[in-house]
């Protein structure tokens, strides 16, 4: 199953945020009981979350 991405925008909605925390905490507390729809949309809230952010920098390259 895969989310559509209701906005366009990589940042997530504060709503989304608290999603991802309650999802989580859901993970962590009990992973049984966490049913794979559930483990997939914290999975595309977390990779959404990441979007724009990388340890690579353009400029590492220009200075080697």
């Amino acid at each position: 199953m895969t989310f559509p991405s209701i906005d366009p925008s990589p940042e997530l909605s504060p709503e989304e945020w608290e999603e991802a925390k309650a999802l989580l905490r859901a993970i962590r507390e009990a992973p049984a009981a966490v049913v794979p729809e559930q483990m997939e949309r914290f999975s595309h809230l977390f990779t959404r979350s990441l979007m724009g952010k990388s340890d690579f920098s353009p400029s590492l390259l220009e200075n080697a």
